[in-house]
């Protein structure tokens, strides 16, 4: 059980756009010792928590005086029993021990820039910095539960780069800007709760059937009838599983007939701890198991690359141009790869293809459009999408809006998934809004809010889309805010929909809208 000892912490007030700041009294633990004990963490939970954290630190920096935190880590955030996030009152000299932990030496290299190797000044660079490598830490330590979808992950990933290359031309110069770049939570409906949960079990078992039976890539076989006993124990159609493992009669047989020219053993585990390695980093996302399998045949030098690479997303800090020397070290090796093992080298692309999608120059963004068209080559309609998503984000980071959003547009047409599709939706449409193209993002946003009825972002975005066109009628946008309300009433309590309308001076009176001006 965790240890619950009582701390004085920050109590934020906010009234009329200030914040005012005092103290109160709670019994919880820090957030890195409050992880250890809850290694799984609720999605919804996990998402109120992150929000709490950049929230109250936003609130820190618009108080009198425009103070900054400084300490920002695990050791300052203190979870309560009721599971609510406070920031650690550092003045109070009952934190006086707590303080003295964060100035060690092991705190401060995880958690402050290896150019300021000290919490001696306060800036709000260095409170960003802090609390992207907080926000790195969460994601590192615990799960969630349901695991975070490709394009959330995306997105936080987004965040913390820009958070943790302060040299960047994209770094965020205020925590407002993060507050507005971190991923909401959205309940899924059932169905595709179901749907997810079952496709997470296919995936278990077939991981296990490789585990027993030898990775296809090492000269074993997942056989045929491996394949029809789990699809008669788990229920689902044995043409699925032959599908996702693409395994078929005759390639069986011509797997049983090179069953006597297998490598020798040492060979074949090697080959096994690297597929073990990239299937952890690109389809479970554990980027601690993928690194340990690496890490187990470290004299490969490209396994030497890969555990560079898996490194920049598990918490290490890391400069970037260490990590793209590993990139582009990484892929000389897969190119020196045989045709034969071609399985094998699209996977390795799609490592190296992800690891540049967390850098922000431009010649990172043209590896990606490389190296996507690379891997779309023989690549089914889950990685499609993708590809396709990584490759919009180079058009987008090298200024290239119209080849972005025609991306976005071809994702579409494979992205299944729908909290990803929602994302695209919004994505696409802020282009078209910066292209001046604001006819074209109001019929996305129609698009999206036909197919993803429920969604108050989509909603408030489409609203906000009306309202920033000069070109648009202000009773128009009266009567589409009424329309909007009363297919989803409750967009009305939704936080950027109320910041909306106070923007623009809007008021709401049972089914009236009142605009000021």
């Amino acid at each position: 059980m965790a240890v619950k000892e009582e701390y004085d912490v920050l109590r934020l007030i906010e009234h009329n756009q200030a914040c005012y700041i005092s103290s109160e009294y709670v019994k919880g633990s820090p957030l890195f010792r409050w992880i250890k004990y809850h290694p799984c963490v609720d999605k919804e939970q996990f998402f109120r928590m992150v929000s709490d954290i950049v929230s109250q630190l936003s609130q820190i920096h618009r108080c009198r005086g425009n103070p900054c935190y400084r300490y920002v880590n695990p050791y300052s955030i203190i979870v309560s029993e009721e599971g609510q996030v406070s920031f650690l009152d550092v003045n109070a000299e009952s934190n006086s021990g707590q303080l003295r932990i964060m100035q060690r030496r092991t705190v401060r290299e995880h958690f402050l820039p290896p150019e300021e190797p000290y919490y001696q000044t306060a800036n709000v660079e260095l409170d960003i910095y802090g609390l992207g490598r907080t926000l790195q830490y969460f994601l590192s330590e615990a799960d969630t539960d349901p695991l975070l979808c490709r394009s959330e992950e995306i997105r936080f990933q987004k965040v913390i780069s820009r958070c943790l290359n302060r040299h960047s031309k994209k770094t965020f110069q205020n925590v407002s800007e993060i507050q507005r770049m971190i991923p909401k939570y959205k309940k899924s409906k059932k169905v595709l709760a179901t749907e997810k949960k079952a496709m997470t079990g296919i995936f278990r078992w077939m991981f296990v059937i490789i585990m027993i039976g030898g990775a296809i890539f090492i000269g074993g076989a997942v056989t045929i009838s491996s394949i029809n006993s789990l699809a008669e124990s788990r229920k689902i159609p044995k043409e699925t599983l032959q599908s996702e493992t693409g395994q078929t009669d005759d390639m069986n047989v011509r797997y049983q007939k090179n069953k006597a020219e297998e490598a020798p053993e040492h060979v074949r585990e090697e080959r096994l701890s690297l597929e073990l390695g990239t299937v952890y980093f690109l389809e479970l996302k554990n980027y601690e198991k993928s690194r340990e399998y690496f890490d187990k045949v470290k004299e490969n030098v490209l396994a030497e690359h890969m555990t560079v690479i898996v490194e920049s997303f598990s918490g290490d800090i890391m400069r970037a141009e260490k990590l793209r020397e590993a990139l582009i070290n990484a892929e000389k090796e897969v190119e020196e790869q045989g045709e034969e093992n071609i399985g094998e080298k699209q996977n390795y692309y799609r490592c190296i293809l992800k690891g540049y999608s967390i850098l922000d120059e431009d010649d990172d963004f043209r590896n990606i459009l490389r190296l996507g068209e690379i891997c779309l080559q023989n690549s089914n309609q889950e990685r499609t999408a993708e590809i396709l998503g990584y490759m919009a984000y180079a058009c987008e980071g090298m200024g290239e809006a119209k080849e972005a959003v025609s991306m976005y547009e071809e994702q579409l047409k494979h992205e299944k998934d729908e909290t990803t599709r929602e994302e695209i939706f919004k994505k696409a449409a802020s282009i078209l809004i910066q292209m001046g193209e604001n006819g074209q993002a109001q019929e996305m946003l129609r698009t999206g809010i036909k197919e993803i009825a429920d969604s108050a972002e989509l909603r408030t975005a489409y609203i906000a889309a009306l309202l920033g066109d000069s070109n648009v009628e202000r009773q128009l946008c009266s009567q589409t805010i009424q329309e909007q309300l009363m297919e989803m009433p409750e967009l009305e309590k939704e936080e950027e929909f109320e910041k909306l309308i106070k923007q623009y001076g809007i008021d709401l009176e049972g089914d009236k809208v009142w605009q000021e001006k």
